[in-house]
């Protein structure tokens, strides 16, 4: 099996940096790629999406920035916060409090798939 390779390009300063006009997969491949451990990591995989292909440094200024990675790693994790707000919404289910407005809760069905059988 041969390994697809994303090509670095170089930008306006010299530098080596992602290509232009990859998909979402493909900036998380990349990132994968060259920073090995955002494979395990998915706080770390996030802070990098930001900041390559996001500009979160330009946002928050190089100690902004530093300083939100020391938080964001030490934070509840967003999986988790999602994970709780399914839960009480149960959304599969049509139980639950607190529900997103029927336009919202639509649109996640559809991705998802849920709905009554022979829905499709």
């Amino acid at each position: 099996m041969t390994e697809h390779k994303i090509p670095y390009q170089i930008n306006l300063f010299g530098d080596a940096g992602p290509p232009a006009g990859l998909n979402r997969d493909e900036k998380v491949a990349y990132i994968m790629e060259h920073w090995p451990e955002t494979r395990n990591d998915d706080r770390l995989l996030m802070l990098r999406f930001w900041t390559e292909f996001d500009s979160l440094d330009e946002v928050l200024g190089e100690e902004g920035a530093r300083r939100f990675r020391a938080w964001f790693l030490k934070a509840t994790h967003p999986e988790t916060i999602r994970r709780g707000r399914a839960n009480v919404q149960k959304l599969r289910h049509g139980g639950g409090s607190l529900q997103p407005n029927a336009r919202e809760a639509g649109r996640r069905r559809a991705l998802d798939g849920a709905g009554p059988p022979g829905r499709w």
